[in-house]
């Protein structure tokens, strides 16, 4: 009974250890992963940030552009397709760390059909396990704000990015007409200029066709009366 009980307490250690380095390392391992995202994640939000403050400056000075409703709508769905990925993405990591809880708690389960000091070891362990899980989640949560964040901060970008194209554009289309019209306004004074040129030359000609013929006109009446005289 001596030897059982030694051999028994040997392997409730064992256990005991092996379970409390799982534990550690799952949870150092969880919360380098969670730190590092959050890290990433943090840049990736500072640097689409500077970025949507730089688009800001640049279209400060564009004109407004209303949204139709069907832009609207499409901004609507970008945004909850992006935020039911982020939704997914966070699932899973809590599935996967339901599983390790489980697991854990399964262990500890296992162990607690031995005596009383192994039931009372396996229940510490298992509020360890629980503080790590509590952890963890934070650290997801955390994660997912951040994502969360990104998501908006592209939507804005890009609403920004397509409100300026649009404010382009419009600006563009704006200088064709103007240039359009201006085109329209030189043709018409140059037709004019030339109505005016062509009305001006006509005239001349039936002056200057009158004065001949009135000219003719005195001379033949000349030429009778001299010979009338003569005669």
């Amino acid at each position: 009974e001596a030897n059982v009980k030694a051999a028994t307490e040997a392997k409730a250690e064992e256990a005991k250890a092996a379970v409390e380095a799982n534990v550690k390392a799952a949870t150092e391992a969880k919360a380098d992963e969670a730190k590092a995202a959050v890290e990433a994640t943090a840049g990736a939000e500072a640097k689409a940030a500077r970025e949507a403050k730089a688009a800001a400056k640049a279209t400060a000075k564009a004109a407004t552009v209303a949204y139709t409703a069907a832009e609207l709508k499409a901004a609507a769905e970008t945004e909850a397709n992006a935020a039911a990925e982020a939704k997914s993405a966070a699932d899973e990591k809590t599935a996967a760390e339901a599983k390790i809880t489980a697991e854990a708690k399964a262990a500890a389960e296992f162990k607690a059909t031995e005596e009383t000091k192994a039931a009372m070891e396996a229940k510490a362990e298992a509020a360890t396990e629980s503080e790590a899980a509590v952890e963890v989640k934070a650290a997801v949560t955390e994660v997912k704000a951040a994502a969360d964040a990104k998501a908006a901060a592209e939507a804005k970008a890009y609403f920004q990015e397509k409100a300026k194209k649009q404010a382009e554009a419009k600006q563009a289309e704006a200088n064709e007409q103007a240039e359009a019209n201006k085109q329209a306004e030189a043709k018409a004074e140059a037709e004019a200029e030339a109505k005016a040129a062509g009305e001006a030359s006509k005239a001349a000609r039936e002056a200057n066709v009158k004065a001949a013929t009135e000219a003719k006109a005195e001379e033949a009446k000349a030429a009778v009366e001299a010979n009338v005289k003569a005669a």
